[in-house]
């Protein structure tokens, strides 16, 4: 449910379903229009990928004020900017011997002499389950 860095829009497509419920409680205050407004999304995502403009539609139909209903729009992105990136080392058999992963903020605005549109915000290495990566 949080995040340590990053910008703090929402991607609709890969949110958690517990994640849209929490961000439309949290603006909309009332537990069952909140949980109307977040299966309108839902619906809608289930229906196939959203574009921007797209988002506010879904919430027409529910009963909820146009403020509450412009700040959940704001709240979500079609096209998100926040990557999880994952490396690893490999052996034989495909087996995984080290793992890192870090956040990646995707900047399409940048456009300096080496065309890097973005920066890691985290890297870390992370432990490598091997009975799980020997399956893989």
């Amino acid at each position: 449910m949080f995040r340590p860095v990053g910008p703090p829009e929402i991607s609709i497509d890969s949110a958690p379903e517990v994640v849209l419920r929490a961000l439309c409680l949290a603006v909309i205050g009332d537990l069952g229009k909140a949980n109307k407004a977040a299966g309108a999304l839902i619906a809608k995502r289930e229906a196939g990928r959203l574009r921007a403009g797209e988002i506010q539609t879904a919430l027409t139909n529910v009963q909820i004020e146009e403020p509450q209903r412009r700040e959940i729009s704001a709240m979500l992105v079609a096209t998100p900017t926040l990557y999880k990136c994952v490396a690893e080392t490999t052996g034989g058999n495909d087996q995984v011997f080290d793992r890192s992963e870090g956040l990646y903020l995707l900047d399409e605005t940048r456009n300096d002499t080496f065309k890097q549109g973005g920066s890691f915000l985290t890297w870390e290495q992370v432990p490598v389950d091997r009975r799980n990566d020997l399956h893989r």
